[in-house]
């Protein structure tokens, strides 16, 4: 007769001699390593508009067509600028 046992009866036999602390409210800087005890929204988006994550280049699908090619810079936007700040060159 063997002494194994399945991986679940494992899994149930240890879970079942812990149990979840409770949650505590703890400072900021305090919170490193911790686990949130329920979900955090934050009450204003930063910045407060669509902003891309990365770097690009935005072109037209027809300026390409032709490839290779070679496309010229007509503006700039900031990291975290809205698309309203864009500064055409010409």
């Amino acid at each position: 007769m063997s002494n194994l046992i399945s991986v679940e009866e494992a899994l149930e036999r240890i879970l079942a001699r812990f149990s979840a602390l409770e949650a505590e409210p703890v400072q900021l800087l305090g919170a490193l390593d911790r686990v949130l005890a329920e979900t955090v929204i934050a009450g204003t988006s930063i910045p407060p508009f669509d902003n891309s994550a990365m770097d690009g280049y935005a072109v037209i699908a027809a300026d390409t067509a032709q490839a290779p090619v070679t496309l010229r810079v007509c503006g700039h936007i900031a990291a975290g600028d809205p698309v309203s700040s864009l500064r055409v060159t010409s």
